[in-house]
């Protein structure tokens, strides 16, 4: 701005003031419309960053203060160690690279909730940045104060948010600031920055219009609204234009109808301790209808006492350690949640358990009147369970005997009705596998492969003539859980293989990142389903299809193939040892050839690149600040840049080139050319600004070359030295 600094410090105070209120206008609902909690850090945040641009800080100082403030917050927040603990950093850069990988893979509604904080606060950065340079540089906010109109009216009228008081506060702080960016504008074009009394008569009046318009609008009545409220009217239009019902997302008994659009609900069912992530079980069904899922109508159950080893054997195999799982609920059901591989269950209210033999489900029973007891806190002991893939692999064909078990049969049990194509693509996809465990991968992979989308908002619901799965597979391909986990039990079922509907929680989100016990949030929008397939020789085996989801599971590969491999190596290496020299030298470059080109290498260079990750992360980091450093501060390094370019050229051309770059030059550093501005009145300005005529000289020079047609007898080595010299002006 051409304005005498005092004036100017003046002017950018009141302006920095007014941009923070109107920011904060779109802070202050965050905590009532959303589950964000902690908002006065981010209106720090905004304060410090205004702050900073006041008092002109480096760039380097700025964002370094940001930084730390930033990583200050996420600490307090998120990790339970002491600050100068350097391992928090590590935790925190390993959560940000996990979550970039999320982000790369299209998972964002998987990303934590820390990576989440850490992106509010870079969102937060750039609108401060893009505020104080509409104000700085443009000198236009018109956009954002109607942007922030219109936040505030969506809110008020779509929300619980109450936006009267906000609206009232946004007039004021929006048209006062309008009005002092318009001031600053008309004192630049009129050349009014000597009198330091006129931001004072100008404010007076306007800001006693802007407060006496606001009073009065607040005070006088006001008529009822012309139209009904909107909010009503869209859902009743929603409702009526649509026969689906929105269910809400969770846990649910009633399977028998899958499909349609499910809503989120963030509410936290249960909080877990435990020392290793994994899937919470609570039932299995094994009946496909078409539309969905049953289970069988006949009850049996065992009954079991606290700490008694709990009757659900569905591995063959555990591992020898004994884990423990503390899970204290927010919202209690009456039945309980496990991981795989429970023993015992023990807890502090007076109830022994029943378990369900077809649904697997656990259910906590009082002992004074026999009621289910939805309990708030219990402990299990459990074993994980080890998933051989050998031995998996090994089941290529079953018994007949088995074959006519009412087990299998009950496992492999499909609807009359359902489509032939089904059958042929499940052929499709196995026809190349020779034994169970491939062909259930093969199933599993192609859901992760294919085009299928994951959605719980546009999903349909199968008509009354249409299979479920059928659907779901050769029409829409998009949907949730429940929608691969069905169709994958479907299409194993159709080649033989049993296999079974599981239904729970995913592991949820981890909420401390340190010590070795893991605390988990698990919530509604946790609930899931996924499939469970039977080995002969192994029991039920987990698998998950649903497209972005991750079985926890643990199968072991043994080392059965590994031991085989060292066996022939070792007899290799002996036969080495008996040949010739020349042969060894021949067979050594062979080999050192096809080292070179062997996917081993990157394998190598893979596992350097996990290993050292976080390395690769701060490289990366210090390459982006490095570049946006030297982008902010173009305009230094831009004009020595040109002058070493131009200081050789001789041909008249070359004038016209530099004095538009000047041009470019000089608004690149705020000092734009007004609308319907005539050059010689902005070279004018210039020079002012300045305090030469080299910008007058040069704009005569350049009108004359333009106009008169005597190009060629036009010297640009005369002119240099003056192009030059202002070039290094505009570079400070």
């Amino acid at each position: 701005m051409i304005i005498q600094k005092k004036d100017r410090d003046l002017y950018k105070l009141l302006l920095y003031v007014l941009g923070f209120l109107l920011l904060w206008e779109w802070l202050h609902p965050v905590n009532e419309i959303t589950d964000t909690g902690n908002v006065h850090f981010f209106i720090l945040f905004a304060a410090i960053c205004f702050f900073l641009y006041y008092f002109d800080a480096s760039w380097v100082f700025g964002t370094i203060t940001k930084g730390i403030f930033i990583l200050l917050v996420l600490h307090h927040l998120y990790f339970n160690m002491p600050l100068f603990r350097m391992q928090w950093l590590e935790l925190f850069f390993q959560e940000v690279w996990i979550n970039l990988l999320k982000i790369v893979n299209f998972e964002w509604y998987r990303l934590s909730d820390i990576f989440r904080s850490l992106l509010f606060f870079i969102l937060l950065w750039l609108i401060i940045y893009l505020i104080q340079y509409w104000i700085t540089v443009k000198k236009q906010i018109f956009i954002f104060y109607v942007m922030t109109i219109l936040y505030i009216t969506v809110l008020d009228t779509f929300t619980l948010y109450n936006g009267k008081f906000a609206i009232i506060r946004t007039v004021i702080v929006g048209f006062s600031l309008l009005g002092i960016l318009y001031f600053i504008r008309l004192s630049e074009k009129e050349h009014l920055y000597e009198d330091k009394s006129l931001l004072y008569q100008w404010l007076k009046p306007l800001l006693l219009m802007i407060a006496g318009a606001a009073f009065f609008a607040y005070v006088l009545p006001k008529a009822g609204p012309i139209w009904p409220d909107p909010a009503p009217m869209i859902q009743s239009a929603s409702e009526s234009s649509s026969k689906q019902q929105i269910k809400k997302v969770g846990y649910g008994e009633d399977d028998s109808k899958l499909g349609g659009p499910f809503e989120q609900d963030n509410r936290i069912v249960f909080e877990a301790i435990v020392p290793v992530k994994q899937y919470w079980r609570i039932e299995t069904k094994n009946i496909y209808t078409g539309k969905g899922w049953l289970s069988n109508n006949s009850k049996q159950a065992h009954d079991f006492m606290q700490d008694d080893v709990v009757p659900l054997n569905i591995h063959t195999e555990k591992n020898e350690i004994v884990n423990e799982a503390s899970l204290v609920f927010q919202e209690r059901y009456p039945h309980i949640v496990y991981p795989y591989g429970i023993e015992k269950i023990s807890t502090n209210e007076d109830v022994f358990f029943s378990l369900d033999d077809f649904l697997e489900k656990i259910t906590p029973i009082s002992h004074q009147d026999g009621s289910k007891v939805a309990l708030e806190a219990y402990t299990i002991q459990y074993r994980k369970p080890i998933f051989s893939v050998t031995k998996m692999s090994e089941v290529k064909d079953i018994e007949e005997a088995f074959k006519q078990s009412a087990f299998y049969l009950q496992h492999i049990d499909l609807p009359n009705e359902l489509p032939d194509r089904v059958y042929q693509l499940a052929e499709e996809i196995t026809k190349d596998k020779d034994n169970w465990f491939d062909k259930v991968k093969a199933v599993e992979k192609y859901f992760k492969t294919s085009n299928f989308v994951y959605d719980q908002q546009n999903v349909a619901m199968p008509k009354e003539n249409e299979d479920y799965v059928d659907q779901f597979l050769f029409e829409t391909q998009q949907g949730y859980c429940d929608n691969f986990s069905t169709s994958m039990v479907v299409l194993l079922r159709t080649i033989g293989i049993p296999a079974r509907w599981a239904k729970g929680y995913t592991a949820g989100t981890r909420i401390n990142m340190s010590g070795a016990e893991r605390v988990y949030k698990i919530t509604n929008n946790n609930a899931h389903s996924w499939v469970e397939v039977f080995f002969p020789n192994v029991g039920w085996v987990p698998f998950e299809p649903t497209k972005g989801f991750d079985n926890n599971a643990s199968f072991d590969y043994d080392f059965i193939n590994q031991k085989e491999e060292l066996i022939t190596e070792l007899e290799e290496q002996k036969q080495q040892e008996q040949m010739p020299k020349e042969r060894k030298k021949e067979m050594l470059g062979e080999d050192k050839q096809t080292a070179a080109a062997s996917p081993s290498v990157w394998k190598q260079a893979k596992e350097k690149m996990t290993a050292n990750w976080w390395k690769i992360v701060a490289l990366l980091f210090v390459i982006l600040i490095i570049g946006f450093w030297i982008y902010r501060i173009r305009s230094k390094w831009i004009p020595p840049l040109l002058i070493y370019t131009y200081r050789k050229k001789h041909d008249p051309s070359t004038f016209i080139k530099a004095y538009i770059v000047l041009l470019k030059q000089l608004d690149r550093i705020g000092l734009s050319r007004e609308e319907g501005q005539t050059l010689r009145d902005y070279a004018h300005r210039i020079d002012r600004y300045f305090g030469t005529t080299l910008m007058s000289e040069l704009t005569a020079e350049y009108e004359h070359y333009l106009y008169s047609g005597k190009q060629t007898t036009f010297d640009w080595c005369g002119q240099y030295p003056k192009w030059k010299e202002l070039m290094k002006k505009t570079a400070g």
